[in-house]
């Protein structure tokens, strides 16, 4: 929906790749050279660098890292965070507690929770600086358009609050500020954990599942790692809308941009 017209051959691709007509018998698709970087290319230098370098800190908004694990999504964004200007730079901690029936308890060192990094909270250390890009990870208010997913870009940090830009959806452009909130981990130990943090998350880099219904005009996917799931790499592939805004990044030349396509058939497929 989102390709270009003259993008036939880009659009015809995507849905035989959603389709997985193009897999092989391991559930492997070839990828086209034109997509591919160089193993001597930089992901991050490649579809960031030069935009910090020229401080085109507005067209970062329109580009992104997307990965298909969090552990590489968080070491992305920590490098790209590290080419920003570090004069303004804010480290917020977060308090850390375990929540029992009866209230608060203090069974578990807080050195311990402090340590722990749930997908659903924001990290206990909070490093961030002027012009990162952020996303929200909690439904703060619908009607001011902040939702779980929003994409914001930072203006200014104080003690408290957070100044912030909307970048997507329809109240972008938009400046709102954002405080602490209190969050909690029910699913993720054998206990309720409550961080008290800013609800969000570094997003210069992504995972594919929070992709999902964002279009960029340019793109970086990390396949160092396969997909895992159904229908990813259908998704990463299809967030641009022209083979030139899209670049893959391969974990070697063995890979010989042959990379997992999981498509089961059978959902498609009328019981």
């Amino acid at each position: 929906m989102r390709v270009l017209p003259n993008e036939v051959e880009f659009s015809k691709f995507l849905l035989d790749l959603g389709n997985g007509t193009l897999n092989d018998e391991d559930y492997k698709v070839i990828l086209p050279e034109q997509c591919i970087l160089s193993p001597n290319d930089d992901i991050i230098d490649v579809i960031f660098g030069k935009l910090i370098k020229e401080k085109k800190f507005q067209e970062m908004s329109k580009c992104a890292i997307l990965s298909a694990r969090n552990i590489d999504v968080d070491e992305i964004n920590k490098q790209i965070t590290n080419l920003l200007n570090n004069d303004c730079e804010r480290i917020y901690t977060a308090v850390d507690f375990v929540v029992h029936n009866n209230g608060e308890i203090d069974v578990i060192l807080p050195e311990h929770l402090n340590h722990l990094n749930p997908p659903s909270l924001p990290p206990h250390e909070l490093r961030l600086r002027k012009n990162c890009i952020i996303m929200l990870i909690r439904n703060i208010s619908i009607n001011e358009g902040l939702c779980n997913g929003t994409r914001l870009q930072i203006i200014d940090l104080s003690n408290h609050l957070i100044k912030c830009t909307i970048l997507t959806g329809d109240r972008a452009n938009q400046i709102v500020f954002l405080n602490r909130i209190t969050l909690y981990s029910e699913n993720d130990y054998p206990f309720t954990f409550k961080r008290r943090q800013f609800p969000v998350k570094l997003a210069f880099a992504m995972t594919i599942n929070k992709a999902q219904g964002q279009t960029f005009k340019n793109t970086g996917i990390d396949l160092r790692r396969d997909v895992f799931n159904h229908g990813q790499l259908y998704i990463v592939m299809s967030r641009v809308r022209s083979w030139n805004s899209v670049k893959v990044y391969l974990r070697n030349q063995i890979q010989r941009r042959k990379v997992k396509n999981w498509v089961y058939k059978e959902l498609y497929t009328e019981l």
